[in-house]
């Protein structure tokens, strides 16, 4: 779960920005987490070099692992 603080300047009017945009920044901060979250999970059942070849099609990738 993601924690953070939403720091303002400009004393009364930064106060009150930052409460008008809070809920929202919160909200972007979490969904681009759990898309990050998504990808790496995604990416961690894939066998090694897949995704490296799937990028990049035709390429000549040599593999020391396995042999590929």
């Amino acid at each position: 779960m993601y924690e953070g603080e939403l720091a303002t300047d400009l004393w009364r009017a930064g106060q009150w920005w930052g409460g008008l945009v809070a809920a929202r920044w919160e909200a972007t901060v979490a969904a681009s987490l759990a898309s990050v979250r998504q990808e790496a999970e995604r990416r961690a059942t894939l066998p090694y070099g897949a995704e490296r070849r799937r990028r990049f099609p035709g390429a000549a990738w040599s593999c020391q692992r396995c042999g590929g």
